[in-house]
This record gives structure tokens, C-alpha cells and sequence, in this order.
């Protein structure tokens, strides 16, 4: 009964471990010394792979262009852009050689020029926001993943306990009972 009792406790505290993330839970220094770096090594265990498969790490630019590279874009705003850009209507040296004052005394010769800078500024800015998440949400799978280690570790160590004591007790029970052995 004790055992059954033990069993469901340690099961429960398992699951617990299982499911905390890095939005719920901070993972304490000492468990990941003893759990991580002194369980996981006694009991000769290593974390999981991604089957073999080597992760490249891209940069945050690539991050951000590969998960979004379904989603639609303003058809105006990238025609735009596109036109700005590959042209030729405005070349790099255009706002350079601008003259300081033109006939409406602003500091630039073309409108447009300013839209795209403040359109670029706008996607610069979005695309901060989003590797910034993406950075983010790495760090909470990271940390879940120490979670699931820890959780996986401890449930190996429960295994080992409970084996040991079944097999215990059943050959304490044998040889305590003369008469059953034969």
C-alpha cells in the first residue's frame, strides 16, 4: 500500500515537472545542478536530439523572412518599394546630391523618398518586434525543454527506486516464508 501510495505522489510531482514552461516557472540554479548536470550524468542519461538532424542557427533576419515568407504583403506598399528600389526612379546617390532647399523649402527633392524612408522605418521596426519574439519563444521552448529533461530524469530515478524495492520486498517476502521455498 505504502509503495502504490509513493507511486502516485512521485507520478503526480513528475507531471508537474513535465509541464512547467518558461512562462510559469524559473528554473532554480540547484535544480539544474543536481538534476541536470549530477542526476542526469549518474544515471548516465543525455538530453534528447533532434534525431540526428543538425539545427542550423539562422540569423534573426532569416528567422523572421523563413516563418513569414506565406504571409501576403499590401500589394501598393511592395510595388512601391519594389519600384523605389529596383527602377532605378531614385538611385542611392539621388538623396545624397539633393540640394538642402528645394522650391517648398524642405530638405529633400523627392516626396516619395521620404515615404519609403518612413515605410522602411515602420518595417524595421516590425521586423525588431517579431525576432525579438521569435528570440523569446526560443528561450521559453529552451527552458520547457529543461523542464522535460528534468521531469525525465527524476521519473528514471523513480523507476530505479520502485524497481529495487518490488524486487526487494518480493525476495524478503520468499525467504522470510520457510515454508515457500521448496
Amino acid at each position: 500500500m505504502v509503495i502504490v501510495c509513493l507511486s502516485v505522489a512521485f507520478t503526480v510531482t513528475v507531471l508537474n515537472f513535465y509541464h512547467r514552461n518558461g512562462k510559469t516557472h524559473i528554473m532554480p540554479k540547484w535544480v539544474k545542478k543536481v538534476f541536470i548536470e549530477w542526476a542526469a550524468g549518474f544515471l548516465r542519461m543525455s538530453r534528447p536530439r533532434n534525431r540526428g538532424l543538425e539545427k542550423r542557427r539562422y540569423s534573426n533576419l532569416e528567422q523572421v523572412c523563413l516563418r513569414y515568407r506565406g504571409t501576403n504583403i499590401n500589394s501598393s506598399e511592395y510595388m512601391t518599394t519594389k519600384r523605389l528600389l529596383y527602377t532605378g526612379e531614385i538611385k542611392p546617390d539621388d538623396h545624397e546630391n539633393a540640394s538642402p532647399q528645394s522650391e517648398s523649402g524642405s530638405a529633400s527633392r523627392h516626396p516619395s523618398l521620404d515615404d519609403a524612408v518612413t515605410n522602411l522605418k515602420s518595417i524595421l521596426k516590425e521586423v525588431r518586434y517579431m525576432t525579438d519574439r521569435l528570440r523569446h519563444d526560443e528561450q521559453d521552448k529552451e527552458t520547457a525543454n529543461e523542464w522535460h529533461f528534468v521531469a525525465m530524469v527524476l521519473d528514471r530515478m523513480c523507476f530505479i527506486l520502485f524497481t529495487t524495492l518490488v524486487v526487494g520486498s518480493t525476495c524478503l517476502i520468499m525467504f522470510a516464508a520457510p515454508y515457500a521455498i521448496v
